[in-house]
């Protein structure tokens, strides 16, 4: 497999923009976006199932999920912006003037069959989002796409997206009126109605936000379903937060993460060849991962990254678990 790695070729990237206008200002980010620890890049990776068709135009298909992306843009226009920090440094703000995501389209000689476990190291699969956005800062996208055409006539859709602007509920919303858009499900006058439209107030977030508001209208917006994160525990962690600024990193030493990924609805993200029979990460080398397993809905799989010394330890663990 370390071959295949190697094996995927960039055809061509493009950018992006919105399909039509979009406001053109400066979006404030939150003390809580802005911290150290959020400014990494979301990276899903979809596979999809061999197209079994001697009709199905490849060009045609990829000609369409661009259009959607430019179509998608619109009413999530914050996602064709560019991050940068505030003159004073207090946060981070995004630049919205329709700058635009970057679509890469690739091919590789992988087939579907390969993703049926996890990647033997956690770079395995890095080609494909080949554009790695480390520092979100640097005038770099905050979103990328990338799709590739596999071996067998699968398809591998990677999606990468800046944490700092778009956490994961957010961006699956985004990813599932994309796949609409794509699949004809939507028209452009739908898409003008979309319901619910994405909000941008993350100004809500910071304590001066507290004095204005009711601190329900705040905790509403953020966690509706997480009944036990009342008004209290928001505005503490939002006044904590904000007085230690962005240098307020969770020690990681000894700590564990876990990331619940089989909640959020990747499994159903259909751009008109059916749904993902494989659902991950594009790399994983800093959480433990619960993902959603094609086809059986009450099962999770869990990809968790284990240190080369550690792994015939964490398999004998495991093995006598059964």
């Amino acid at each position: 497999m370390g071959t295949l790695a190697s094996n995927v070729q960039i055809k061509k990237a493009s950018l992006i923009p919105p399909s039509d206008p979009t406001p053109t200002h400066i979006l404030k980010l939150s003390s809580i976006d802005s911290q150290l620890f959020l400014r990494f890049t979301i990276e899903y990776l979809l596979i999809y199932p061999s197209i079994r068709s001697n009709i199905f135009d490849q060009a045609a298909f990829t000609s369409r999920v661009k259009a959607a992306l430019g179509r998608a843009l619109v009413p999530y226009y914050p996602l064709s912006g560019r991050v940068r920090a505030r003159p004073d440094n207090s946060c981070l703000e995004v630049i919205c003037r329709g700058q635009g995501a970057v679509f890469i389209e690739a091919e590789s000689e992988f087939n579907v069959t390969d993703f049926e476990n996890a990647p033997r190291y956690v770079t395995e699969w890095r080609k494909l989002l080949a554009l790695e956005v480390t520092d979100v800062l640097k005038g770099c996208p905050v979103l990328v796409v990338q799709l590739t055409w596999l071996n067998d006539g699968g398809v591998a859709v990677g999606i990468g997206f800046s944490h700092c602007v778009c956490d994961g509920v957010g961006s699956v919303e985004f990813l599932n009126l994309f796949a609409k858009l794509s699949n004809g499900c939507l028209s452009r006058k739908t898409t003008s109605d979309l319901k619910p439209k994405p909000v941008w107030q993350r100004s809500l977030l910071d304590p001066t936000s507290f004095k204005e508001h009711n601190p329900r209208y705040a905790t509403e917006l953020i966690k509706e379903a997480k009944n036990r994160v009342d008004d209290k525990f928001v505005k503490e962690v939002v006044n904590s937060v904000s007085l230690k600024g962005a240098s307020c990193v969770p020690d990681s030493v000894g700590v564990l993460i876990l990331s619940q990924w089989s909640k959020l609805g990747l499994e159903s993200v259909d751009f008109g060849i059916g749904r993902p029979v494989q659902v991950g990460p594009v790399c994983t080398d800093r959480y433990c991962i619960l993902l959603p397993v094609h086809d059986h809905s009450r099962s999770i799989k869990v990809m968790l990254a284990v240190p080369s010394v550690a792994v015939d330890k964490y398999v004998d663990l495991i093995t006598a678990v059964d």
